[in-house]
């Protein structure tokens, strides 16, 4: 059994299609471990996953509002516009796209392990 990294989406490749892959089947991994009532290691490394992606999204808003507002500081101009960092704008629509699944194989482990508690496999 594999888990995935928990930095998964910003490495190498940055490409939506194949992080999408990616997570499709590390999520099937964990919809058949959920089917034989087995939550762990599953559930703890979703909720792990979920708060470094939740981590990221929030340092990169943090971010965005601090380069937005010191953005034109050294310049005359301030209809320059700034650079797009186009890498970083991948990540985050790869997290945008990974978090609710997570989230969601997350609220079905604890129903999986409220309705059975005594039945969990590790």
């Amino acid at each position: 059994m594999k888990l995935l990294d928990l930095d998964w989406y910003s490495k190498p490749p940055i490409d939506f299609e194949h992080k999408q892959y990616l997570l499709y089947a590390y999520l099937t991994t964990v919809d058949k471990s959920y089917l034989t009532k087995k939550v762990s290691p599953h559930l703890l490394h979703l909720e792990r996953l979920k708060d470094e992606m939740d981590y990221f999204i929030s340092k990169w808003i943090i971010m965005q509002k601090v380069f937005d507002k010191n953005r034109y500081v050294y310049f005359d101009n301030p209809k320059l516009e700034g650079e797009k960092n186009i890498e970083l704008s991948k990540i985050v629509e790869i997290v945008d796209y990974a978090v609710p699944q997570v989230d969601a194989r997350i609220r079905s482990g604890y129903v999986l392990f409220e309705k059975y508690p005594k039945q969990i496999l590790y």
